[in-house]
């Protein structure tokens, strides 16, 4: 409930009107005939923080406004709001927990403790460390292995990519095999040397070359 105190309305002329205005705000009695007979339209209307309210003197008939200030407020009374706090649950701990890991770059077997679950869960994090391959052998490298010759859309791809090269020379790669009618797909990591990779890389890439030439 806010509380207003009341304030004068009327300009301060001379001694005899202010003397009006403090009788009227300390006894609440009517400023020109001086009857308590004083009526006060509780509807208020705001300005800013001056507030005003309709008053008038039932014996003479006069009226005036009175005029009202916030000072402040008491008696805050706030509804409960129910909150919905969500589960955290083992799956998002262990989500959590594979987002704030971050591989050094120095032992591949580090990075395979891992790379089950953030193959699973965070598949986008596998481009995180193409960076520590080296350049010309950072994309993913696809040819047709086999085609059906009675179905035209029917046909094996293979890819292979280099996920990422540690310092120690070992690289992590992905090798996937895809049936493109059936879309049946397999998909096998392994940490191979980083020579055997690169010749692993260059071996698919003449092998995508051949294909496009003959396919």
């Amino acid at each position: 409930m806010k509380k207003l105190i009341k304030k004068i309305r009327f300009a301060l002329f001379g001694n005899k009107e202010n003397a009006k205005q403090k009788t009227y705000v300390s006894n609440h009695c009517y400023p020109n005939c001086g009857s308590e007979n004083v009526q006060i339209n509780v509807s208020i209307q705001t300005n800013g923080f001056v507030e005003t309210g309709f008053a008038g003197c039932s014996d003479c008939k006069s009226t005036w406004d009175d005029k009202y200030v916030l000072i402040g407020f008491d008696n805050l009374k706030v509804p409960q709001q129910n909150v919905d706090v969500p589960e955290w649950d083992e799956e998002d701990a262990f989500i959590a927990e594979l987002n704030a890991w971050r591989w050094d770059g120095i032992d591949i077997n580090d990075l395979m403790t891992r790379l089950e679950g953030i193959n699973h869960c965070t598949p986008d994090r596998l481009k995180e460390w193409e960076l520590t391959v080296p350049t010309g052998y950072r994309n993913n490298v696809t040819y047709i292995e086999w085609e059906n010759p009675v179905n035209s859309i029917e046909a094996i791809e293979r890819s292979f990519e280099i996920i990422a090269v540690d310092e120690l020379g070992k690289a992590l790669v992905k090798e996937t095999r895809c049936n493109t009618y059936t879309d049946d797909e397999g998909e096998v990591f392994n940490v191979i040397s980083w020579n055997y990779a690169k010749e692993t890389f260059e071996r698919f890439m003449a092998l995508s070359e051949f294909a496009e030439q003959h396919f």
